[in-house]
């Protein structure tokens, strides 16, 4: 796949174009339902045109590289909005001196 971006393709990414399709579906309906839907439409036709023709699938799994910062983005909207993010970092870094000591 990594020479060949656009027509070729495995099994373990197909899955996962195929499964982020389906998220971004149910997160443009959210959207649609509760806020605004208009830069939604975009990644949806993306991803489906990837999944209906099975082409660009190497090019959808390269984009989907920029949602693993979402993970860290969320985590720390968590963190502000239980008031738990000092009390979490400095957790952290005690932990990090703690370990480096015992070594």
């Amino acid at each position: 796949m990594a020479e060949d971006l656009i027509s070729t393709h495995s099994w373990f990414s197909f899955s996962l174009v195929t499964t982020s399709t389906g998220y971004f579906i149910y997160d443009a309906t959210d959207l649609l339902l509760n806020q605004s839907f208009e830069r939604s439409w975009e990644v949806i036709s993306c991803f489906s045109l990837a999944v209906s023709s099975r082409l660009y699938v190497g090019f959808a799994v390269l984009s989907l590289l920029v949602e693993i910062n979402t993970v860290f983005l969320h985590t720390r909207q968590l963190l502000l909005l239980s008031d738990r993010r000092k009390q979490w970092c400095s957790d952290v870094l005690t932990d990090t001196r703690t370990s480096g000591k015992d070594r």
